[in-house]
């Protein structure tokens, strides 16, 4: 306390006050003047110190708080000399200016550094343009931002049409491979499955999982035909050809299919193959009908030559003079002839009259018939016959009616009965048997042929109603027929909605059977109807 008291209050010198000799007029203006400059210094540094926390961004920020330092102790040395007025506290007030000097040194020194990069900043008119530039520019971009938007709105619904089309297109070609009734496989550059339409998997018998994904030519091509594929395959994709080539298809059922194939090579945008698709038409029928035409020509042409070459040779003989005409001889190759003319005529009216049943020119007249009618009608045409060979023909006197066309079911009764009388040993029976038949699909009349000849074979029973098909092939010569009396038979049993069907055993004999709708009650009306 006693150097506080030596330091702020003094008795060894005089206090300032003596020098203006104590007048109040003087030592008021000293007084005020110096609190003033006090106040006013130490207002500043708050107002620097105020700015510099709220402008971070300012540079210099050091330069500002030692401007305020030094005011700040400028402001104090104005406030000793307050003081001195009455207390002489000299060294104090020489020590706050040593203080305040030191400051101001520092401060000076630190300033110069500070001056080019301060000299550098823009200037007040510097700023104004650059604000006026920016806002130029601010406006200029907001322009621009509009009409980018514009365009970015523009180019949307661009976009949004383009994608609707491309879309609508699009599901117009899904829709179609969909359902056009090709098939139509997209594989990649690897044989992959891509895409396969509905039509092509239900004609392999396939689910969409079991296909995709899978190698084509490994899974769906059999083995003998998978080189030719893939060389096909190939050829696409290298040369871009699009060749036209069959091949079978694998299906899980076993069944073969034969396909005729068509592919074109797929790009991706820069040109680049992608894969083949290709489209498939099932000509599985085609194929069989033309190896069936192609069979069936073959096997014409050798029917019609067999006895054009008999009828040829024996009136070569007559007019080359080899044979007397009224000789024995002659009269056996007349014969000859003459037999081998009505089975050549045969031959051409049965071909003539299977492909009119098959094509349905030939149209049935039905009404309601009697079996009883129809086995007797067919009795009296084979007795003859049957008197020849010496076979007994017996029938069942049941009487039923059926919804027929008569005329036809005589040809199929009488067609098996000649069969039945050709193949028989001599002394045997032949018989015609009716039964009423019920079956889960309505009712029908069963007519059964029933011979003790020689049988068929079981191989042989598949086929029996084929063209041209016989059990033995020397039976056209030796027992007659052309081979389509059975076929011709199973297409009027068909085309009445029956079916039709044999039973054989070897050395036993053979029952050929066929069904007949029975006549409806509505069917009794319409006949009735028409007789009226």
């Amino acid at each position: 306390m006693e150097i506080l008291q030596n330091i702020l209050f003094p008795t060894q010198f005089i206090p300032h006050g003596h020098c203006y000799l104590w007048q109040p007029e003087l030592v008021w203006l000293h007084l005020l003047s110096d609190v003033l400059i006090a106040i006013a210094y130490y207002s500043i540094p708050i107002a620097l110190v105020y700015f510099v926390r709220k402008r971070e961004d300012i540079p210099f920020p050091g330069i500002f708080l030692l401007f305020g330092l030094f005011i700040v102790t400028c402001g104090t040395t104005h406030l000793m000399s307050v003081w001195t007025l009455w207390h002489p506290a000299y060294w104090l007030s020489g020590t706050i200016k040593a203080i305040t000097a030191t400051v101001s040194i520092y401060t000076a020194l630190m300033l110069f550094p500070t001056l080019p990069a301060a000299l550098a900043l823009p200037s007040p008119d510097d700023l104004r343009r650059i604000n006026q530039q920016l806002e130029i520019e601010i406006e200029e971009r907001k322009q621009a931002e509009v009409k980018l938007q514009l365009l970015n709105q523009e180019l949307e619904t661009r976009v949004e049409k383009r994608t609707a089309s491309l879309q609508e297109s699009e599901g117009r070609w899904r829709s179609f491979l969909d359902n056009v009734r090709l098939m139509v496989v997209g594989v990649d550059c690897l044989g992959q499955v891509e895409y396969v339409n509905p039509y092509a998997m239900s004609l392999m018998g396939n689910h969409e999982e079991d296909v995709l994904g899978k190698n084509w030519f490994k899974a769906f091509v059999p083995p003998h035909q998978q080189q030719h594929s893939r060389a096909m395959f190939q050829t696409i994709l290298e040369h871009d050809k699009r060749p036209y080539y069959q091949s079978d298809l694998v299906t899980p059922t076993g069944d073969k299919r034969v396909i005729a194939w068509y592919g074109t090579l797929l790009k991706d945008a820069q040109g680049q193959p992608t894969g083949v698709l290709s489209l498939g038409e099932d000509i599985t029928e085609r194929y069989a009908i033309d190896r069936m035409k192609d069979e069936f020509i073959s096997v014409v042409s050798h029917e019609l030559r067999t006895p054009l070459t008999s009828i040829h040779g024996a009136l070569d003989l007559l007019t080359s003079g080899l044979v007397e005409l009224g000789s024995e001889r002659g009269h056996h190759v007349l014969t000859i002839a003459a037999e081998n003319s009505s089975r050549l005529v045969q031959l051409v009216n049965d071909i003539l009259e299977l492909e009119r049943l098959e094509s349905g020119k030939v149209k049935l007249h039905q009404a309601s018939v009697s079996t009883l009618e129809l086995t007797q009608r067919a009795y009296e045409l084979m007795e003859l016959m049957a008197e020849r060979a010496n076979i007994q023909l017996e029938i069942t006197e049941l009487d039923l009616l059926i919804w027929a066309d008569g005329d036809r079911l005589i040809q199929v009764l009488t067609n098996l009965l000649s069969n039945a009388i050709k193949f028989s040993e001599p002394s045997s029976t032949v018989g015609i048997v009716v039964e009423d038949l019920t079956t889960s699909d309505g009712k029908y009349v069963k007519f059964s042929v029933k011979d003790h000849g020689r049988g068929i074979p079981s191989n042989k029973l598949e086929y029996i109603f084929e063209r041209f098909h016989q059990v033995d092939a020397s039976d056209s010569r030796s027992k007659g027929g052309t081979g389509l009396g059975l076929a011709i038979c199973s297409s009027i049993v068909q085309q009445h909605g029956g079916t039709i069907w044999v039973e054989s055993l070897l050395g036993e004999g053979s029952c050929f059977s066929f069904t007949v709708p029975s006549c409806r009650q509505t069917d009794l009306k319409r006949t009735s109807n028409i007789k009226n």
